[in-house]
């Protein structure tokens, strides 16, 4: 039983980091859209600085995700289906496989974001497309962690 306790952990702690990297990725976002509505001009160099920081933690944290998001799959597929059965898997691994592809245009939004230094009406137009990629993403990643938490509570109280 203890081996059914560290892969409910785990599967856990995976959902909590996917959380986590969403969150830090909105974060970075609103910071950026904040700052292209306050220019009226030219980038300042603190504000080019700036840029360049959100645009590295954008790709830093775009890359956390996806690893998060990888290891969430495998460790899902494999570990979890001795425990959830062959049905639940399959309907687990529709939600997925869904959140994978807002996943890939939340990702291709963001990354316009992050190359080179863009216009303020750029920034603008680019952070407000990725943002709404991204809740839409963020409401899947939301439902199926609210899901996966129920399932793991009932597993946890069985074993």
């Amino acid at each position: 039983m203890q081996n059914a306790t560290q892969v409910i952990e785990q599967l856990s702690g995976v959902h909590e980091a996917i959380r986590h990297y969403v969150t830090e990725i909105k974060d970075d976002i609103i910071s950026l859209e904040a700052l292209s509505h306050q220019c009226t001009g030219e980038w300042s160099d603190g504000q080019c600085q700036f840029i360049s920081e959100k645009q590295f933690d954008l790709k830093q944290n775009l890359q956390y995700l996806e690893k998060g998001l990888h290891d969430h799959y495998l460790k899902e597929s494999e570990l979890l289906k001795p425990l959830a059965g062959e049905f639940l898997m399959k309907a687990i691994n529709k939600e997925c496989h869904e959140i994978n592809k807002q996943f890939e245009q939340a990702k291709s939004s963001i990354s316009d974001i992050s190359r080179g230094l863009p216009t303020a009406k750029d920034l603008t137009a680019k952070t407000s497309e990725a943002r709404q990629t991204l809740e839409a993403f963020s409401q899947l990643v939301k439902d199926h962690s609210r899901k996966m938490d129920v399932i793991l509570k009932m597993l946890r109280s069985v074993i």
